[in-house]
């Protein structure tokens, strides 16, 4: 038999995408002969079909919300004029389940929020206020919060040798990316992401296992 995975995103109502009706997204298609459960060890998916299927889910959802996110920025809050586009360039946000690329636009400010900024003692300020990309206001650093306090917590539990072998075997990062993480996550703090390090040592485990 064979079986699909699809996410299907449908958008709301008052979505302010111009995109109708509903997308669906094909993840991964996997097959399983008759007669081929043989004991436990064949039910279900493997680790590797799992980890596939969450990295294809994670890149479609994030894809979707940046652009939605990006979408709602691109008229001016105060006048609603639509903002010019002034470019593309490319980005990335790192996750548990591997990193998602994103292509994020640049655009220039309304020339009303310039005006309003100017100040009175400087009436000859120049009416441009530059531009500005709404994912990088949203990705400040481009990682999301669970990953951070999962590589702080491998990085306090082990060597340094083993730390970047764990992160090399479950994040799929290229070894030089991974020599440098374990420089730069080590000494983090757990509670500034106070929300997740709370968690339980239960939950935490079962993370470790599905990344």
């Amino acid at each position: 038999m064979r079986i699909r995975v699809q996410v299907i995103i449908e958008q709301a109502e008052d979505s302010v995408s111009e995109t109708v009706g509903a997308q669906t997204y094909d993840i991964a298609s996997l097959e399983r002969a008759a007669g081929e459960v043989t004991g436990p060890e064949t039910l279900g998916l493997t680790l590797a079909e799992a980890k596939t299927i969450l990295r294809g889910v994670q890149q479609v959802v994030v894809a979707a919300q940046a652009a939605a996110h990006v979408e709602a920025r691109r008229r001016c809050p105060a006048c609603g004029t639509p903002l010019r586009l002034k470019g593309y360039h490319q980005t990335q946000f790192r996750t548990l389940f591997g990193t998602i690329p994103l292509t994020s636009p640049r655009l220039f400010r309304c020339r009303c929020q310039a005006l309003a900024r100017a100040a009175p003692e400087q009436p000859e300020a120049p009416a441009s206020a530059g531009s500005f990309s709404p994912l990088a206001e949203l990705l400040l650093e481009h990682v999301a919060p669970e990953r951070l306090y999962l590589e702080a917590k491998w990085a306090a539990l082990v060597s340094g040798s083993r730390h970047r072998k764990m992160l090399l075997a479950k994040s799929g990062c290229r070894p030089n990316a991974v020599r440098e993480l374990s420089r730069s996550r080590a000494p983090v703090c757990p509670n500034r992401h106070s929300g997740v390090s709370r968690r339980d040592d239960a939950v935490t485990s079962d993370a470790i296992r599905c990344v």
